[in-house]
């Protein structure tokens, strides 16, 4: 894929901006706080329909403006630059009734000549593979980075599995609001006959819908395991080996900080693909019912694969709370090329990197093993935010287009 062009209007610190980007390397220089990574959200945003910089959409819209709008032109051919499509978000402020509260945003997607009101139907399209200074929260992090970071990957490569996802999570509303209802009335000693049929059906619901979301998750984490661990190899010269497991929770207690951790149950192992869907939805069923008085307690759901981890071990142990700093930089590094292959070898030509600011959290030798991997990966579109270019190697500036950022206001520049 080949990013052509980007437009913004009120988007972020951006009143109005377009640019056209360049094949090959792409870097965005300026100051902290000028707009580089607002550049990167919004191409992201076009590919996947949410910001991991904020937790509502409000935030992106211009202070003081009502509309906004980002839109982007892309090859997906890249070594014709054919087949040119198109993408573009309206964003609306709508007032609320009621004064007090915030007011309601309205999107206006539009993917070449077909138009929709959610965002949804992005994915699919536009594919990128990020690489951020968030990211490091999957080594670090709580599970909710890893989850996310498994399910995104999947919607990319298989289309059917954000239904599947999206089928689980509507479930798991319906059968947390019923568990909420049944607390209020009094508990399990109160239960009704149509409590009874309603809490079967949705829980059966959930229990296939999620042993299908966890299933889709190991079999992508078994082809991503060999890529990470040859990766991790690589960078860390065999002193380092990954091991990947995927915990089915069963209770609240953190499997990595358990000092029983090789032997605790909620592992599924290594033999992920001995464990079949139809066993995996047998143990959620047995997990609803074992917590039933706990998740009448709590008025919610708390087995499934909403709160599962995958766990990253090095020599071992749990990277999250034994590994040092440059140890979980590596194993992120490892995940994210590991990323990268996948998706390219889904889309058969290179999606469009975006690197946003990341050497900055990378040693020497690090930086040159991600830049090295972006080199060797022929006719790949990157497009990376930096304050300078002081630790850039000569090499990897070869032909690169630069671009300089200040107050909102992106211009290329002929040398730097």
């Amino acid at each position: 894929m080949l990013l052509k062009n980007l437009k913004l209007s009120n988007f972020r610190n951006y009143i109005e901006q377009d640019v056209e980007f360049k094949p090959g390397l792409n870097i965005i220089l300026g100051a902290n706080a000028q707009g580089k990574s607002n550049l990167l959200e919004a191409i992201e945003y076009l590919s996947t329909g949410k910001s991991y910089r904020s937790t509502h959409d409000l935030e992106l819209i211009s202070r003081e403006k009502k509309l906004a709008s980002i839109a982007v032109q892309y090859f997906i051919d890249w070594d014709n630059h054919t087949n040119l499509q198109n993408i573009s978000i309206d964003f609306k402020l709508v007032s609320a009734l009621d004064k007090s509260k915030n007011p309601k945003l309205e999107r206006k997607v539009k993917i070449n000549s077909a138009t929709y009101s959610s965002t949804r139907n992005l994915k699919g399209s536009l594919c990128v593979v990020s690489f951020k200074s968030e990211d490091l929260n999957l080594a670090r992090g709580g599970p909710k980075y890893r989850r996310d970071w498994i399910d995104n990957l999947l919607s990319t490569i298989d289309l059917a599995y954000r239904e599947t996802s999206n089928r689980y999570n509507k479930c798991i509303i319906q059968r947390n609001r019923l568990l909420k209802n049944i607390a209020e009335k009094g508990g399990r000693f109160n239960l009704s006959d149509t409590d009874k049929e309603q809490l079967r059906v949705w829980s059966r619901q959930a229990a296939s819908l999620g042993a299908k979301v966890t299933k889709e998750r190991l079999k992508l984490l078994d082809r991503l395991r060999p890529l990470i661990e040859a990766y991790q190899e690589k960078i860390s010269g065999k002193s380092e080996p990954i091991t990947v497991r995927y915990f089915q929770t069963s209770s609240d207690e953190d499997p990595e900080s358990s000092e029983n951790f090789d032997q605790n149950e909620d592992q599924l192992g290594s033999n992920w693909n001995e464990t079949s869907e139809s066993e995996l939805e047998s143990r959620l069923m047995g997990l609803y019912k074992s917590r039933f008085n706990e998740e009448l307690a709590r008025k919610q759901t708390l087995s499934g694969p909403h709160r599962d981890d995958i766990i990253f071990c090095l020599n071992d142990l749990p990277a999250k709370n034994y590994g040092s700093q440059g140890q979980t930089r590596t194993l992120v590094l490892s995940l994210k090329i590991a990323e990268l292959d996948l998706v390219c070898d889904h889309l058969h030509e290179p999606p469009i990197l975006l690197l946003d600011d990341v050497l900055a959290e990378l040693d020497l030798n690090r930086q040159n093993f991600l830049m090295q991997e972006v080199a060797n990966r022929s006719g790949m579109q990157t497009i990376i935010t930096t304050t300078h270019i002081d630790a850039f190697e000569k090499n990897w500036l070869a032909g690169a287009s630069f671009y300089e950022v200040a107050a909102g206001h992106i211009k290329e520049k002929i040398s730097c």
